[in-house]
């Protein structure tokens, strides 16, 4: 049986609605602002939104401006919280390559943030690190989508564009007790 979301929507429904995988203006503007929250955890303050924007397109393109575990289908394999069924393109969420609770300090860094889909984050990742997904989904769509997007991410984070950017967001960095 498929679960029924917000307006009688049923999974499939809001499936087959999914046109708009790759973020808009508006989608890219909210998490622009959303990704705030999450730097401010990690230590930083004040970020401005031209580098958050820099930091949302950086790793946006190691994931082909698609949700981290994207795969082709029939229909998508990603999806939104069901409040958000009614909807036809992706709403991201942040998601911690490290989850918060699998690292000592419970804040993890900027490099561990990816984005997805409600399902992706909560179903598929389900609080488990990076190198515990790709050991349970080797040799799977989900393991190769896994692998294509970790080696971009390691090819941008040696970049300059990313030391740029790094830098930058380094100039934000609290110092002191507060920086917990």
């Amino acid at each position: 049986m498929i679960a029924v979301g917000q307006g009688g929507l049923t999974l499939e429904d809001h499936r087959q609605r999914l046109a708009r995988i790759e973020p808009d203006d508006a989608e890219l503007a909210r998490l622009e602002k959303t990704l705030y929250g999450h730097l401010a955890r990690l230590g930083y303050r004040r970020v401005p939104l031209a580098l958050r924007r820099d930091i949302v397109r950086c790793i946006l393109s190691t994931q082909d401006y698609k949700p981290f575990f994207w795969i082709e289908g029939r229909l998508p394999f990603c999806w939104n919280d069901p409040k958000d069924w009614d909807k036809d393109y992706i709403k991201y969420q942040w998601g911690h390559l490290n989850p918060r609770n699998s690292v000592t300090n419970g804040n993890g860094k900027v490099e561990d943030l990816c984005l997805m889909s409600a399902r992706c984050n909560n179903h598929i990742q389900s609080s488990l690190p990076i190198r515990d997904l790709e050991e349970y989904f080797e040799g799977s769509a989900t393991g190769r989508r896994i692998q294509q997007v970790s080696k971009k991410r390691k090819k941008l984070f040696a970049s300059r564009d990313w030391q740029r950017v790094s830098k930058e967001l380094t100039r934000t960095r609290r110092v002191g007790p507060s920086a917990n």
